[in-house]
């Protein structure tokens, strides 16, 4: 999951999201919809671990593509009524009688699971006086469309006292859904665009930088404690463009151990590019060593819907380490490449899929879909 929010930002949208889980008339679902890389995620976790705290938190789920057991809707229920179980103990021997009672319900429609295993536990409980809340984070990472429609048909059947809190982006296929009137009337719509973001980005660049600061003393000897300065911190919150995506990837790229480049001059370079997190993409890619396997490596590990470890690359690209790791060495900032080849390599967030499959955006870096899923298909079948 994202990290959550740091203390005393996104007040206004918290506040709104606080004010429906406390209205005991309110209607049972919130979603909070906004583009990519705006920190839906992290508000998720907040809210999550929010409610945990108070003891209010009935389960939660935080979709991701590329992550097993967390990319499609199949674990879902399993996952929120063993949840249910252990946030609210006083569920679990409902839930547990449920199963003795039907043995079989892991065979019935979702629809009828979520009733038997989520919601008639928490209405069998007499003493509930606040509503228990349900998040679930990246819808539109759920897998198909029709995931999209099932998952939230059957969460417009709630009542109180369990709230769903769903976040995702504004794509047509999901916003067609949530337009429905049945569920569009259960629903409490929140845009996270058109709440400010840009003080929230600065208390985030300047915490973050404090950090660099302490970590990288030997490297910074000698730079003034307040770095960056007020007017580069200005900058980069404006070039973020309300983007806490940017503003997290600007971090991770000053902060990269190599030596390539000093902090202070990756932090020039990203003060001299163009606005928009397209253009620190393409910055970084301009970096990278685009080489006849920069495609294949690089298109093979965003498309994949399971993410591989380098050794599993190697064997299917047919590629020594040593050229899976060179063309990946300067994209540490926007790839999670672990130190050891036994762990999966994967994107930070999905908007870099959306810019490398973009050939207005990604120029030479550019992945085309379409060509690179027969390479795919083509090498599962001659590692076979």
């Amino acid at each position: 999951p994202a990290p959550k929010c740091l203390p005393d930002t996104r007040i206004a949208v918290r506040e709104k999201i606080a004010q429906w889980l406390h209205d005991r008339e309110g209607l049972p679902i919130l979603w909070l919809k906004g583009p990519a890389g705006y920190g839906k995620s992290s508000i998720a976790q907040t809210i999550a671990e929010e409610c945990h705290e108070s003891g209010n938190l009935a389960g939660s789920f935080f979709f991701s593509r590329g992550h097993a057991g967390r990319s499609n809707i199949t674990g879902f229920i399993p996952t929120i009524s063993s949840q249910l179980t252990i946030n609210i103990p006083s569920s679990r021997n409902l839930v547990y009688q449920a199963i003795l009672n039907d043995p079989s319900i892991s065979d019935k429609a979702r629809q009828k699971q979520f009733k038997r295993l989520v919601i008639d536990p928490l209405h069998q409980l007499k003493d509930i006086v606040t509503p228990k809340v349900l998040v679930i984070d990246a819808l539109d990472e759920c897998g198909t469309n029709a995931s999209v429609d099932e998952l939230v048909k059957i969460m417009a059947n709630t009542q109180f006292p369990l709230r769903v809190f769903i976040t995702s982006r504004q794509e047509s296929d999901i916003q067609e859904v949530f337009r429905d009137p049945m569920i569009n009337d259960k629903t409490h719509h929140l845009a996270l665009e058109t709440f400010q973001a840009e003080d929230d980005i600065h208390v985030f660049l300047h915490h973050q930088f404090s950090l660099i600061y302490e970590r990288k003393q030997l490297a910074l000897h000698g730079i003034p404690e307040v770095w960056p300065s007020v007017a580069d911190l200005k900058r980069l919150v404006e070039l973020s463009s309300g983007l806490f995506i940017f503003a997290s990837t600007v971090v991770r790229l000053v902060a990269e151990d190599d030596e390539d480049g000093h902090p202070t001059q990756r932090l020039k370079v990203v003060l001299e590019t163009p606005p928009g997190l397209n253009n620190l993409y393409t910055q970084i890619l301009s970096t990278a060593n685009l080489g006849p396997n920069f495609q294949n490596i690089v298109g093979t590990i965003i498309l994949l819907k399971e993410p591989l470890t380098v050794k599993k690359l190697e064997q299917l690209l047919q590629l020594k380490t040593h050229t899976i790791l060179n063309a990946l060495s300067k994209l540490h900032s926007i790839l999670m490449i672990p130190n050891n080849n036994d762990t999966p390599i994967r994107l930070f967030h999905k908007s870099l899929f959306d810019h490398l499959t973009n050939q207005v955006h990604a120029g030479e870096s550019f992945i085309d879909l379409k060509v690179h899923t027969i390479h795919i298909t083509l090498a599962c079948l001659k590692s076979m």
